[in-house]
């Protein structure tokens, strides 16, 4: 039971760890679109750019977020059926 608890300790901060970097790397990202957009009203980039950027910055978000609610799901399903399985 012991080596099962730690099984799902590690999952439970590997989970909270990948959510850390998201959230650096959103923000790199929302900098990033901050800086073009600034750029745009000053008309230095073109407009195209900045909303090209806005929907992959989307995109990326939307996808991220998908992948981490279906990990928080899965963990959550294994604490239930008290399945631990492998780190993987």
């Amino acid at each position: 039971m012991n080596k099962e608890q730690e099984i799902l300790e590690l999952k439970k901060l590997y989970l909270t760890q990948f959510e850390k970097f998201e959230t650096k790397v959103y923000f790199a990202w929302l900098s990033l679109f901050f800086g073009l957009f600034l750029a745009w009203i000053y008309g230095k980039v073109d407009g195209y750019l900045v909303l090209i950027i806005a929907i992959f910055t989307c995109f990326l978000d939307r996808v991220v977020d998908c992948w981490r609610k279906k990990q928080y799901n899965k963990v959550i399903r294994e604490i239930k059926s008290a399945n631990l399985g492998e780190i993987e």
